[in-house]
């Protein structure tokens, strides 16, 4: 009680003040700002503090368009091993399309056209061993692959995906339907693993698939610091959630479970970004 009257009478004192007043109060706003951005940077480096990195977020696999390119030359971070890590850099400035993808390809092929695997270019760089992540030594390993794969399409079709990013029922489970994105620093998802569950989504045109995300860029953890920040309340925070700011800003699936400072669900909403 005796807070709330300290504060009442120094807003009432500083409304007193004709121009040094509200340059008292313009300065104390500049500060809080200041001071949440320090922290939203501050807790914007190694791992994404509070997110857990096992959740699943539903998404329109139209909007992983680029595959990601990190600092190693790689096409991918680490899946487990990287999986809720924060880093700055280049590797978001993407260019390779995941379409363009010679097994993104094969999938659209066979589901469109029903085209024979051993006539893609996918099947062909697979034997010449160009697609090294394949592994496969044999024709008949290769043809037991592109089987596991129709079985994962057949799945597909008929509706009978998980929703958790796990396996197929009955199916291998070396072909999980798991896809994993990374967030660039303006918030677009670039892919990062589980190009047999994408391709398969995409060439089928699913609604939504299960994501995971690895890897988030600094830039955009601070942006997500500050809004979280914000939503927590105090001062500008409050007004802007009475007028609706926060929750405008947090249609982005990464920024769902601070809108309006509490849990919400995670569905598919529109995006400035998409």
């Amino acid at each position: 009680m005796m807070l709330k009257e300290i504060k009442r009478a120094a807003r009432s004192t500083v409304r007193r003040l004709p121009g040094e007043g509200r340059a008292l109060t313009n300065a104390y706003k500049q500060l809080v700002v200041l001071r949440r951005i320090a922290a939203t940077k501050l807790g914007a480096y190694g791992a994404a503090s509070g997110i857990d990195p096992g959740r699943v977020y539903a998404l329109d696999p139209a909007r992983i368009g680029l595959v990601t390119n990190n600092a190693t030359g790689q096409r991918a971070f680490d899946p487990r091993a990287e999986r809720g890590k924060v880093y700055g850099g280049h590797w978001d400035r993407a260019t390779q399309r995941f379409d363009d993808l010679p097994l993104a390809k094969a999938i659209r092929q066979r589901v469109s056209a029903e085209a024979d695997w051993s006539k893609t270019e996918y099947y062909a760089g697979a034997l010449a061993g160009a697609e090294a992540e394949v592994g496969l030594r044999s024709r008949a390993q290769l043809d037991e692959h592109c089987e596991h794969l129709d079985r994962l399409i057949a799945a597909a079709r008929a509706g009978a995906l998980p929703t958790d990013g796990g396996a197929v029922s009955g199916a291998d489970e070396r072909y999980p339907f798991e896809i994993g994105v990374n967030i660039d620093r303006d918030g677009r998802y670039l892919f990062n693993d589980g190009t047999y569950a994408l391709g398969v989504a995409k060439a089928l045109r699913l609604p939504q698939v299960p994501v995971k995300v690895r890897v988030r860029h600094r830039q955009w953890m601070e942006f997500r610091n500050f809004m979280w920040s914000l939503s927590k309340g105090g001062g500008a925070a409050t007004r802007a959630r009475r007028h609706h700011r926060v929750h405008h800003a947090a249609q982005h699936q990464d920024r769902t479970d601070f809108t309006s400072g509490r849990q919400v669900a995670h569905r598919e909403l529109p995006d400035a970004h998409a």
